[in-house]
């Protein structure tokens, strides 16, 4: 009986340090979410570099004529 109830104990223990599956789904869509936004960031600083160097190759140009 003891025995019984050492594994009862263990087990319930045991499932005390998994995660749920809900929370971790949760946490991978959120972490998504936040990678989406940095990706979104950073295409948002290349085309401005894109534009700043645009415009500064059109005036360049401009003063050699």
């Amino acid at each position: 009986m003891k025995v019984l109830g050492l594994i009862v104990v263990l087990a319930a223990l045991g499932g005390c340090g998994k995660k749920n599956p809900a929370d971790q789904a949760a946490q991978d869509i959120k972490a998504m979410g936040e990678q989406r936004t940095r990706a979104q960031d950073a295409l948002k600083q290349l085309e401005e570099s894109q534009n700043k160097a645009k415009e500064a190759a059109d005036k360049a140009g401009e003063e050699k004529q």
